[in-house]
């Protein structure tokens, strides 16, 4: 989305230009400096994949951050949508759990992922945002897994959709 590219490129220090955004968007990053003013996170990473057996996603943001004094490793989600669903917690736990899979199987990035959390930017809380650490780590994953064979069982032969594009967009 808008706002997670503009997060990304925030964190490699480029400015962005607040002109032509939507006010829903200004709100979303701007809360995001909120956090990252109060949190003062040290980045392990941000937008990489990680990936377990049968399934695998991209992760927002692994860092270590001020309020638990650095000492947990959060794998950390963005939302910005109006409210937060169960899906969004079996997400992040299913990507806490690929995480320390990759790291079990030598090709972890940093420390392994200790926590996962929701970022909930430009929400109606006076803050703006909500930093929302996930609970029942095991209750969801397995909520997660059942979604997975319940997902193989209906469509055992799915496979990524794959499309091809020019280089470059232009009209003649």
């Amino acid at each position: 989305s808008l706002v997670h590219d503009a997060i990304d490129r925030m964190k490699k220090g480029d400015k962005i230009p607040t002109i032509d955004l939507e006010l829903k968007h200004k709100r979303c990053l701007q809360s995001f400096i909120d956090w990252w003013n109060k949190e003062q996170p040290q980045i392990i990473h941000h937008e990489y994949i990680v990936w377990a057996e049968d399934y695998a996603g991209t992760v927002d943001f692994k860092c270590r951050i001020k309020s638990d004094n650095y000492q947990k490793v959060w794998l950390i989600d963005y939302k910005t949508s109006k409210s937060i669903h169960a899906a969004h917690t079996v997400q992040v736990v299913s990507y806490l759990k690929a995480d320390q899979y990759m790291h079990q199987m030598g090709y972890g990035v940093g420390d392994p992922a200790t926590d996962g959390a929701i970022l909930h930017l430009g929400n109606t809380t006076i803050k703006k945002y909500s930093f929302l650490p996930i609970k029942d780590v095991e209750k969801n994953y397995a909520l997660f897994k059942s979604f997975l064979t319940t997902f193989k069982l209906l469509r055992p032969n799915a496979q990524p959709t794959v499309e091809a594009y020019p280089e470059f967009f232009e009209l003649n």
